[in-house]
């Protein structure tokens, strides 16, 4: 939820048995009521995404991707919470588990 407190990220694996790529939900939080409201499904960039975590700005969101080996950037606007364009893939890694900014 950090650091905007304003969007909540989840994310599915498996994509129900498909062979489609995981995807990333984007909710927006009504902090007066505790309702979420959905905002965007975007692809979580591969197969089995074990953790993400957004940079101190919250403009960068990285996914670990367990299956695929790799781990992959996307841009996030700020404003609106919506995940956008990837931006970097570092692959060839393996037991992807976990992902932590150092910023």
């Amino acid at each position: 939820m950090k650091p905007d407190n304003r969007y909540l990220i989840t994310s599915s694996r498996y994509n129900n048995g498909t062979s489609g790529p995981d995807t990333l939900q984007t909710w927006l939080i009504d902090h007066r009521t505790g309702a979420l409201t959905f905002r965007q499904l975007h692809t979580a960039g591969g197969v089995n995404p074990r953790h993400f975590s957004m940079n101190k700005k919250g403009d960068l969101v990285a996914v670990a991707l367990q299956n695929d080996f790799a781990v992959v950037v996307f841009e996030r606007d700020v404003r609106s919470g919506e995940i956008g364009k990837e931006t970097a893939r570092l692959g060839g890694l393996l037991y992807v588990n976990a992902v932590i900014w150092d910023d």
